[in-house]
């Protein structure tokens, strides 16, 4: 409480500082600059003692303000990783939607799982197909093949029935 009564009584001997020069200063070009510097001097002479002032309940709060700015870093990051990841997997899907029906497979579902583990990304692969696509699995494994896309396909006969091949 000491240190705030210092203060208010070092402010009133700076305005009044301030209020005197400003009586005797000159109204010309070099008075307007010496008004300019008072200015600052009394601006000084505000902030200056709150620094060296120990206010702890100001340091607590900026401490809890911290650590909320803090948590919400780390759940925007988690929230544009996720989306980032998202907008991957719907670009992946949609490619290898068009590189299929290139080569005349119509596929039925594909589903997508992309893990990270450390550097790496490891994608796993499901593709239901049309029986009527069965010749081209060679095909698909051949031009699939990857150590980091773990493929797995099956087969739709009628709308009903799945046969698993791994």
């Amino acid at each position: 409480m000491e240190s705030i009564r210092q203060w208010a009584a070092c402010l009133c001997f700076a305005a009044a500082a301030a209020g005197i020069c400003r009586l005797l200063i000159p109204s010309s070009g070099l008075g307007r600059t010496l008004q300019l510097s008072l200015s600052v001097f009394f601006l000084c002479s505000v902030l200056l003692p709150l620094q060296s002032m120990h206010l702890p309940f100001v340091l607590d709060m900026g401490a809890e303000v911290q650590q909320q700015a803090e948590q919400l870093s780390e759940q925007t990051v988690q929230q544009s990783q996720s989306a980032a990841l998202e907008m991957a997997k719907q670009q992946i899907e949609t490619e290898l939607t068009n590189f299929l029906l290139e080569e005349g497979i119509t596929p039925v579902r594909i589903g997508i799982d992309m893990m990270q583990q450390d550097d790496s990304v490891t994608l796993d692969l499901y593709l239901l197909l049309q029986q009527q696509d069965r010749p081209k699995e060679s095909w698909l494994r051949e031009h699939l093949a990857s150590e980091q896309l773990r493929l797995t396909i099956e087969y739709q006969e009628g709308e009903n029935s799945n046969e698993s091949q791994s």
